[in-house]
């Protein structure tokens, strides 16, 4: 009898460990437009070691900053192909492929964190990301606060009106939705990717751009910009976005992992 139980005791521990040495590993390929000091950066770096920890190791997350992979042009079109599998979308790269986001890109839709997260976050926001995820391949899997975004310009100039802005060749990121918002603020909307922003303030290829505070901090534009005016025009988000089919190759118990580290 007690040999038996001893081999059944075995065998258990044997099956046991043959299950998890024969888990499936999974990699998510991670990329970021972000410095790595970015707020955004610090969040996806938290994401990877909670998925990675919460896993045990049955996830790796390859995480990518600094436009290292993909230019904010290319994230989108990388993470519906797969040649990516997560990525930090804003709503306004969306709208290409589905226009009807554009109803959230607008300038003043929001008036607060609080409404914003609200929408995002709640029932309006589900119904959102599966459409999403069916339409383009991509699916947001929540809404992260970027923070609301200021005007802030290489010259020392107040702006109180679209008027102010007339002449102003203000950078914003390349894409429809974008370069309206920027003709509807009254300036003159000229495309440069985020990796170039910099430089292009720098040599006054732009005379200002648009952004959060913590953006502006965290990416120095500090350094060659002389005036902020703070106009809340866009109380702003990014949405971890996840490739579709990568979504659905997931099991329950690893999607949860995911959630959870979001």
């Amino acid at each position: 009898m007690k040999k038996t139980l001893s081999l059944l005791l075995a065998l258990t521990l044997l099956l046991s460990i043959s299950a998890v040495a024969g888990a499936e590993k999974v990699k998510l390929v991670v990329s970021l437009t972000a410095v790595s000091t970015d707020t955004h950066a610090m969040a996806m770096r938290e994401f990877k070691k909670t998925v990675e920890e919460l896993s045990g190791g049955e996830i790796e997350v390859e995480l990518h900053t600094d436009a290292v992979l993909f230019t904010q042009e290319e994230e989108v079109v990388a993470v519906a192909g797969g040649d990516a599998d997560i990525s930090l979308i804003s709503a306004s790269w969306l709208t290409t492929g589905s226009p009807w986001v554009g109803m959230f890109t607008a300038g003043y839709v929001f008036k607060s964190y609080d409404q914003m997260t609200q929408v995002y976050n709640g029932e309006i926001g589900k119904e959102v990301f599966a459409r999403l995820g069916q339409e383009q391949g991509i699916l947001p899997l929540s809404a992260w606060y970027l923070g609301s975004r200021q005007i802030s310009l290489t010259n020392d100039k107040e702006i109180k009106t679209p008027a102010d802005l007339n002449g102003i060749n203000l950078r914003m990121p390349n894409s429809e939705a974008w370069l309206l918002l920027g003709r509807a603020l009254g300036a003159n909307p000229t495309p440069i990717s985020f990796s170039e922003l910099y430089l292009a303030l720098q040599t006054g290829v732009v005379d200002g751009q648009d952004n959060p505070l913590p953006t502006v901090e965290s990416a120095k534009f500090y350094e060659v910009q002389k005036s902020i005016t703070i106009t809340n025009h866009l109380v702003d988000s990014v949405w971890p976005a996840i490739n579709e089919a990568k979504w659905q190759s997931l099991t329950e118990q690893q999607k949860a992992w995911v959630m959870e580290g979001g």
